[in-house]
């Protein structure tokens, strides 16, 4: 047995004997920095149906197209159901991008 790890016996039960004290210290191996303001980002009408008309090219992934902008598939299949809603409501006729 380690030194650490020592069993002791109360009563009829054995009690850990570790010492109660954190994990010993490790060497970092790999480091992330996260550059930029964070937080919520605002997408333009723009930006957003640019993103949109991507996903709906032929062959086109979702997944793929969103980690691209930095996005998860997520945010953007609500942003096809909404320009989807927009179109139905009458909002982009004629136009080559998704309404917002």
């Amino acid at each position: 047995m380690s030194e650490a790890l020592v069993p002791i016996v109360v009563g009829d039960r054995f009690v850990s004997g570790l010492e109660p004290t954190l994990e010993p210290a490790r060497v970092v191996r790999r480091l992330e920095v996260i550059n930029g303001a964070g937080g919520r980002r605002r997408w333009s009408a723009d930006e957003k149906a640019g993103i949109v008309a991507e996903t709906l090219e032929p062959g086109a992934v979702v997944s793929e197209v969103a980690r691209r902008h930095g996005l998860t598939p997520q945010q953007v299949f609500t942003w096809r159901r909404e320009a989807r809603r927009a179109t139905l409501a009458g909002g982009a006729e004629g136009e080559d991008r998704p309404a917002f």
